[in-house]
């Protein structure tokens, strides 16, 4: 498209010249510094020009456009079609380049010289993202006009997908600002005032950044139908680990600011976070994970690119940071092991810790590429689990002793002394875990640790109710990390669950609940078709929906959940499968092996793959030898599976009374058959098989994260509103 790619062009073009004009002040041209602020605004006008045009073509249907018709359709609802405006790559980009040029213009106004050298290294992270648009234009145009799109994913057609997507670019494009304060205070040479300004910025990435990863572990929860939240997949660490060390800077700020130390792990922490976004960007874009991630992008001629500029931002800032590293002085050492900004320091050490054995765990499909592996591999959730449950107890009990702290330097007898109630009340939380089942020390220790901090922080809110105003938002915060930590628990080692196989009709008995599966919506063929399920729990009978469709976009079968909320737990029920099958015997049998069903002997000889067969399906049949008494023949039953996920049978007749024997499912990588004994005459009946599940505790994992956003949230509005009396006392 002519007036998008003239657009795109332009706003790339005014964005090098106001990197240009940034660059020159920052070597000593301070004429210029007009010029670069002009193209900003250009460039900040062009790129809403842009995202307004894009989201037009998407509302008046243009499908000439590719990306129009590669993620949306007429009978998308309007929030479902603006979604499609982040569904692709390219949309993601430019929806990441406009919150990057809106976010920009509070460091454009601000006319301190920190801020104008900042605004230079903000522009490299937009030119960064330029030029993966220019590679992959969003106006590229198809040689026709369909008359109709290829609709939206229908995992994407739900309403945390229409607000994550946005959230989570929001919060990469924030934290290109610590980034870039930390980028000009080692230019400058110059660290008296970068924390003030950093300090708001890390707080609002970190509140921001943890909504989209709270929002997409919900989506998950709630969509995908395999019980979790967290996965450990590649593309959701990718948005973690930066968060992790931006939460670690966080902290470290505040130390910094009050104390005068961690002065150069703050710059590093500060630079690294957005390189982390980059590098997150890189693994998700390029496709080097496309064997390894079920949420990762394939590779549209980005890799290059991602790799170029990873290289520039890492010589960069590891350039500067060393040639500064001498001159970094701290006002004072953290030398006090018993003291808040001591502890702070180990809590930052653990964090970052944590962020970087997760991103050696992320990057295992690139390590294991390497010329001494054999071949590329990932590691195992087990992994993740493992190094998350001590880091995760480590950082409870500092977050539980902070506030005891805070106040000169008591004696470890004064400390306990003060926590002794939050202590009582951990040591009942554990043995209640150990009451309901909790078998193991270290989830005992976490229980411990994550009530104490929990109690401790919820005790210096209520004993020291002078400290509600500018502390209530740390405070928050840990109340709802020690909420989540045991939610984690409760739901990763005490969730329940069982698989049951319904016929209609029949009442089944599955986790103390009593099941009757009572029919289907409409069909499997229909979009969002349903099926319903009569349950009886404690004496009252409700009808529980969950989703199971086949979708023509992703050629599979969907699922999605029935979740029935509880005070203290869920009900979980995701359906798995629907067939229609006939009352008879049925058995697996494995290539080369004889089996007795009923009266019938059946030896599996091999797989047949006959020559017949319309076009866009797979026959596929078993040779067997079936035998009764002295009788035996070669029989071959087959199955055809069909374009649209269904399957259709070819049974043979075993005996002139009508007892056909039909080939239900093959497994060539098993080497197993499935096989059925029926009477041609017996009436067939839907099965429906399904997985019914608990999640005890889960709601504190949704609760824990959003007191943790508030409390961030809360902690960011004291911060700006010292931020806005600093500026202006100078304007002043």
């Amino acid at each position: 498209m002519f007036l998008g790619n003239l657009l795109l062009y332009l706003a790339f073009a005014s964005c090098v010249i106001a990197l240009g004009g940034y660059f020159l002040r920052v070597i000593g041209r301070p004429e210029y510094l007009s010029l670069g602020r002009r193209a900003y605004i250009t460039f900040v006008g062009l790129t809403v020009a842009l995202s307004a045009l894009l989201l037009y073509e998407i509302l008046t249907h243009n499908f000439q456009i590719e990306y129009v018709s590669d993620y949306s359709s007429t009978d998308l609802p309007f929030f479902l079609l603006v979604s499609t405006f982040w569904a692709g790559q390219a949309g993601t980009f430019l929806l990441w380049v406009l919150f990057t040029a809106l976010l920009g213009l509070f460091i454009y106004k601000r006319k301190d010289p920190q801020a104008q050298i900042a605004m230079f290294y903000y522009m490299l992270g937009a030119i960064f993202l330029f030029v993966l648009l220019a590679v992959r234009s969003p106006f590229s145009m198809l040689p026709f006009s369909p008359e109709e799109g290829s609709g939206l994913n229908p995992l994407l057609q739900n309403f945390w997908m229409i607000i994550h997507p946005p959230v989570v670019f929001v919060g990469f494009a924030l934290m290109a600002v610590p980034f870039s304060y930390a980028m000009a205070a080692l230019t400058k040479h110059e660290y008296k005032t970068w924390t003030k300004d950093a300090l708001p910025w890390s707080l609002l990435s970190s509140a921001i950044l943890g909504l989209g990863i709270f929002l997409g572990g919900y989506w998950a929860y709630e969509t995908l139908g395999w019980g979790g939240y967290w996965a450990w997949d590649p593309v959701e660490n990718a948005s973690l680990i930066p968060w992790l060390t931006n939460l670690a800077l966080m902290h470290g700020l505040l130390v910094e600011r009050k104390y005068g130390q961690l002065r150069k792990s703050n710059l590093l922490l500060a630079s690294f976070g957005f390189l982390l976004v980059v590098y997150g960007t890189f693994l998700t874009r390029s496709g080097v994970l496309a064997d390894f991630s079920v949420h990762s992008f394939t590779d549209l001629g980005m890799s290059a690119y991602l790799v170029l500029f990873l290289a520039i931002f890492l010589v960069m800032i590891l350039a500067l940071f060393f040639y500064r590293f001498k001159h970094i002085k701290p006002l004072k050492k953290t030398d006090d092991p018993w003291s808040v900004d001591f502890l702070t320091s180990v809590g930052m050490v653990v964090i970052t810790a944590f962020a970087l054995l997760t991103l050696v765990g992320t990057s295992s499909p690139l390590i294991t590429r390497l010329p001494f592996f054999s071949d590329p591999a990932n590691v195992s959730i087990d992994y993740y689990n493992k190094i998350a449950l001590p880091i995760g107890v480590l950082m409870a009990l500092l977050a539980g002793l902070t506030p005891f702290l805070r106040a000169g330097k008591p004696s470890v007898i004064q400390v306990l002394k003060k926590s002794s109630p939050s202590i009582i009340a951990a040591i009942a939380c554990m043995l209640v875990g150990l009451l309901l089942g909790v078998d193991s020390i270290r989830h005992a220790l976490l229980v411990f640790f994550a009530a104490f901090t929990l109690s401790a922080n919820v005790q210096t809110l209520v004993m020291s109710p002078h400290k509600l105003g500018r502390k209530m938002g740390g405070a928050l915060a840990h109340i709802g990390f020690g909420m989540i930590l045991i939610g984690f628990l409760a739901t990763s080692v005490f969730s329940k669950s069982e698989k049951a196989v319904l016929a209609k009709g029949e009442v089944i008995e599955a986790m103390d609940y009593s099941l009757k599966f009572t029919g289907v919506q409409s069909d499997i063929m229909q979009k969002r078709n349903a099926v319903y399920i009569e349950i009886e729990e404690d004496g009252s009978t409700f009808t529980a929906d969950p989703r199971l469709y086949f979708d023509s976009y992703t050629r599979s079968i969907m699922r999605e959940p029935y979740i029935r909320s509880h005070l203290l737990y869920d009900l979980y029920i995701a359906a798995e499968q629907l067939e229609t099958t006939v009352p008879g015997e049925s058995a697996t049998i494995s290539k080369g092996e004889t089996k007795n069903m009923g009266e019938w002997e059946i030896t599996f000889h091999s797989y047949d793959m006959p020559s017949h067969g319309e076009a866009g399906t797979i026959l596929v049949g078993a040779e067997l030898t079936v035998s009764k008494g002295h009788d035996s023949a070669r029989v071959v039953p087959s199955l055809s599976a069909l374009p649209d996920g269904q399957h259709e049978y070819f049974p043979v007749n075993l005996d002139s009374t009508g007892t056909v024997l039909t080939l239900e499912k093959v497994s060539p990588d098993m080497g197993t058959v499935d096989l059925r004994i029926s009477n041609r005459n017996d009436v067939a009946q839907d099965v429906l098989i399904v997985e019914v599940s608990t999640k005890p505790l889960i709601q504190l994992v949704w609760l824990g994260s959003i007191i943790i956003i508030a409390g961030t949230f809360i902690a960011l509005y004291h911060r700006f509103r010292i931020l806005r009396a600093t500026d202006l006392q100078h304007e002043g």
